[in-house]
């Protein structure tokens, strides 16, 4: 089945803590450069589950972009539609203690922020004939209007961040299915369970809700019922990556029309077959 992902694409800085974590101190550690990016990552995630991807974003000028764009093509997502931005930035720095869990992240996403209304209209033609599409709070309010205005499959929304989340709001309407975290959820509705946010989600307009509550599971909102998915089991790692691929399985879970718990549990084995990759590479990698 072919997938339309439009969203950001950087590459990722990622720097994780050995010992104990001291603010104000140089930590030892291991630091690492990867591609990355919400709507990369889902991408990517999807092509590894042999999905075809159209990947309509916004590629940065220099190295960076280059050695991007080569990935992309590598793993096969088509990025006919995507556009370059030479002056433009896609950069992700994160910090993770030794137990996986990010302290804190900085985006420079400046480049992902061009891509035009215009850019997304061209290739609606060609994001129609997908199964389902992935968009992501990356995207300015102009290409996410353009989204609204154009793209007639199912949509599947992830918020990226609590200082971005907001930009989905016009879009909500129109989704079969979101994925915040519970900070973002509490963001945008005011509530702090997640059944409540949940909740106030679904009157917002959304299909079906997924929750994303990290080491206490991901709970779900749909119309076959709600509640909380415990994981199988706890992972000592760097968590990067395992909200992108549980984004995955909700597009997936929505094109081949599962169920929302359904589609709630292709996403969370998909999210914890990343975490396995992590922690097998953390193994080999610490320091």
């Amino acid at each position: 089945m072919n997938f339309a992902v439009i969203g950001g694409i950087n590459l990722d800085v990622t720097g994780v803590i050995s010992g104990e974590t001291r603010p104000g101190d140089s930590n030892p550690g291991h630091i690492s450069l990867s591609p990355g990016g919400v709507g990369r990552n889902i991408a990517a995630a999807l092509t590894e589950q042999g999905q075809r991807v159209l990947f309509v974003t916004a590629l940065p000028g220099g190295l960076a972009g280059d050695a991007l764009k080569q990935d992309c093509l590598k793993r096969g997502m088509d990025i006919s539609r995507a556009v370059n931005v030479p002056e433009g930035e896609g950069m992700y720095l994160s910090l993770h203690s030794r137990d996986g869990e990010m302290l804190l992240a900085v985006n420079d996403m400046s480049a992902v922020e061009q891509l035009s209304h215009g850019a997304v209209k061209a290739a609606a033609d060609d994001i129609n004939r997908c199964g389902a599409c992935v968009v992501d709070a990356n995207l300015s309010e102009e290409a996410l209007r353009a989204v609204s205005e154009n793209v007639r499959v199912p949509l599947i929304a992830d918020t990226v961040s609590v200082s971005k989340c907001a930009r989905l709001k016009p879009l909500f309407p129109l989704l079969r299915a979101f994925k915040p975290n519970l900070l973002e959820a509490s963001f945008l509705t005011g509530e702090s369970s997640p059944s409540a946010a949940a909740r106030a989600l679904v009157r917002m307009g959304i299909q079906r809700v997924y929750i994303s509550l990290g080491k206490e599971g991901l709970y779900f909102l749909g119309e076959d019922g709600e509640g909380l998915l415990p994981p199988e089991k706890t992972f000592a790692c760097q968590t990067t990556g395992a909200g992108d691929c549980l984004c995955a399985g909700l597009a997936i879970g929505a094109a081949q029309g599962l169920s929302a718990k359904e589609a709630a549990l292709l996403g969370q084995r998909l999210a914890f077959e990343r975490l396995s990759q992590n922690e097998i590479k953390a193994q080999f990698t610490a320091p």
